[in-house]
């Protein structure tokens, strides 16, 4: 496996670190609490699948396993922070529903490849609509010392990425470079999210 991809798999550490050192601070912001919960089943899933593909060769249940949490995590993420319950109950739960049913008809071990720019879409589409606000709203002069600018920016660097490398489709290592990547990324941009949280 390439250096890169171990980089990815401990990428959740740092914030895992902050999180359990400041977690008094951390799990008095309801946004925060969700991002160290998905940092957490992050890592627990990312070693569970480095086990199970070299060891029994098959990890795609793992990856499954992950994608609901993570739908259910970030789609609470975007509940607390005022978005419209409107466009998650016609996107998310639909988006819910939809692998629900593909997990019971293919079973846990089958890959979907059409769900994920599906599921990507989604949430950059939120992403981009919680910025909207936010910049409406103008309620603090600098965006930067707002935990939730962070956590949204890694939301939307995350899934637009891995929205772009669903949709150029088998580059072989490329694609695993460029997932990778983006999840570092994604995890770097928690970091500085659970830090704001901590000096707030």
């Amino acid at each position: 496996m390439p250096y890169y991809s171990y980089l990815s798999i401990v990428s959740p550490a740092i914030g895992l670190i902050i999180g359990v050192i400041y977690f008094k601070k951390i799990k008095l912001e309801p946004s925060a609490l969700v991002i160290f919960s998905l940092l957490v089943i992050s890592i627990i899933c990312d070693l569970a699948g480095l086990y199970f593909a070299n060891v029994y060769r098959n990890n795609i249940w793992v990856s499954n396993i992950y994608l609901l949490s993570e739908l259910f995590l970030v789609s609470l993420f975007y509940k607390k922070n005022n978005t419209s319950h409107f466009w998650l109950y016609c996107l998310v739960l639909p988006s819910i529903l939809y692998f629900l049913f593909f997990l019971i008809e293919s079973g846990m071990s089958t890959y979907n490849r059409m769900y994920y720019p599906f599921n990507n879409f989604i949430f950059i589409f939120f992403s981009i609509r919680l910025f909207y606000f936010m910049f409406l709203r103008e309620e603090e002069m600098y965006l930067e010392e707002n935990s939730i600018f962070w956590f949204n920016l890694a939301f939307l660097v995350y899934f637009s990425g891995s929205f772009f490398t669903e949709l150029v489709g088998n580059l072989g290592e490329y694609n695993r470079f460029f997932q990778n990547s983006f999840n570092i990324l994604k995890n770097l941009l928690f970091v500085v999210g659970l830090w704001k949280v901590r000096t707030a």
